[in-house]
């Protein structure tokens, strides 16, 4: 491996003195290095690399051994060094899924068509017209980037509303323009022992059971509990027992949080915009999972990026990194990968 980082060291000395605009004079530079998935693009060809280069950054990639460590991934082996698990969200959205995330599935397809059906009443007897999600990190920032991104082109069938912040007024101000007889919450923690969450969740809770026409009801706190809360959590033997057993979903500890929206942590995606489109987005990840595990390093997406970042950091000496999203509706993108990333990278053990 010695040798092949070396060669990139000649590479990088080489490509310093070089602009782009002299790369760009190389014949087909884009179709060169660009990739295409669907109706997904990938231009590298603003990059400085050549072809020296990404033979040199396929090298180093083999002798690493990564077909190794992604047949790993895949196969549910430990990857985690940190806490000594597995990651093993990509079972999530497999074709072949184990019982659990089966089951958990069809609680999501129920619980989300049971409220866009109508069929979901609150205390009051009405329609729930709002859904609040409360939770921070994994639990909040990536179905908040799809509620965001899908806006644009599915219609919202219902309101949803996301609360992350401890201090309080983000939920005030939400709550000001909510009813409890319409309104459902979701508090979603993978520990359920999240600070902010818990705090948020106390806060809801007595929002709705001081609310004059919930006290008038005559019903009591578990009957509240379960027309307006439901639980999504990877520790259910910490949730509490007012919570109806059908309303607390899970998904596994094996599961980052940052990966957790392809799991039940997406009921509120099924809730806004229909179950088949939430499974449009397993799907959807599905199609990048197998071209991840099964195509030539050279035609493959993923390791391409990950081996260019190695470039443009060990060896360009380049730092930093924009996120510009193209459209308004992935405005909400640059925050969840920021997290995903600070999160993997911050893991304190390595595998030498």
């Amino acid at each position: 491996m010695k040798k092949t980082w070396e060669k990139l060291e000649t590479d990088a000395s080489r490509l310093a003195k070089t602009s782009l605009s002299q790369l760009f004079t190389q014949e087909n530079r884009f179709q060169k290095y660009s990739l295409q998935l669907d109706e997904l693009l990938f231009d590298y060809s603003k990059q400085k690399i050549d072809k020296t280069t990404q033979n040199n950054l396929l090298n180093l990639a083999n002798e690493r051994g990564l077909k190794a460590w992604i047949d790993k991934l895949f196969k549910g082996d430990v990857v985690n060094f940190s806490e000594n698990k597995a990651a093993q969200h990509t079972l999530l959205r497999a074709k072949n899924k184990s019982d659990f995330i089966s089951k958990e599935l069809k609680k999501v397809k129920k619980i989300s068509d049971k409220i866009i059906q109508g069929q979901w009443r609150s205390f009051s007897g009405e329609q729930i017209t709002d859904v609040v999600n409360i939770g921070v990190g994994g639990s909040d920032l990536g179905p908040k980037m799809v509620s965001q991104a899908l806006k644009s082109v599915h219609q919202s069938q219902i309101k949803s509303h996301f609360i992350s912040s401890i201090d309080g007024e983000q939920l005030e101000k939400t709550l000001r323009y909510l009813s409890p007889r319409n309104t459902l919450f979701i508090i979603a923690s993978k520990s359920w022992t999240t600070s902010d969450t818990m705090a948020n969740f106390a806060t809801a809770k007595k929002w709705l059971l001081n609310s004059k026409r919930v006290q008038r009801s005559g019903l009591s706190e578990k009957d509240i509990f379960k027309q307006h809360f439901v639980a999504i959590t990877a520790k259910k033997d910490k949730v509490e027992p007012i919570f109806a057993e059908e309303n607390i979903l899970q998904f596994s500890d094996d599961i980052g949080g940052r990966f957790s929206l392809w799991s039940s942590i997406g009921l509120i995606t099924a809730i806004e915009f229909g179950f088949n489109i939430f499974e449009d987005l397993l799907n959807g990840a599905l199609i990048m999972d197998d071209h991840f595990q099964k195509s030539d390093f050279d035609k493959n997406i993923p390791v391409l990026m990950g081996l260019i970042e190695v470039w443009n950091v060990n060896f360009l000496a380049i730092n930093n990194r924009a996120l510009l999203p193209y459209s308004e509706s992935f405005s909400e993108l640059p925050a969840y990968l920021s997290q995903l990333e600070m999160e993997s990278l911050g893991k304190s053990v390595s595998q030498t």
